[in-house]
């Protein structure tokens, strides 16, 4: 099963939050967006450098960058 068909699974499941980690970091990024982009859906990461970034908003209300729970709780709206 691919990464996009397992990420697909689990958003039509309805998982509130999903951690995938790769050791190739650009390319998982670039298997998601392209997924999201299919299904319409919004992109949310976060990171340690850039900290939280959400496809077509800013989220620099959000919180610092280096706060993992960034995401979470990011309103969106």
């Amino acid at each position: 099963m691919t990464l996009s068909n397992r990420l697909a699974e689990n958003v039509r499941a309805c998982f509130a939050g999903i951690w995938i980690q790769s050791c190739e970091h650009d390319d998982a990024l670039l298997e998601i967006a392209r997924l999201c982009h299919k299904e319409d859906w919004r992109l949310a990461t976060w990171d340690i450098d850039a900290g939280l970034s959400v496809s077509g908003q800013s989220a620099e209300d959000a919180t610092s960058g280096a706060d993992p729970l960034a995401g979470v709780r990011f309103d969106g709206r």
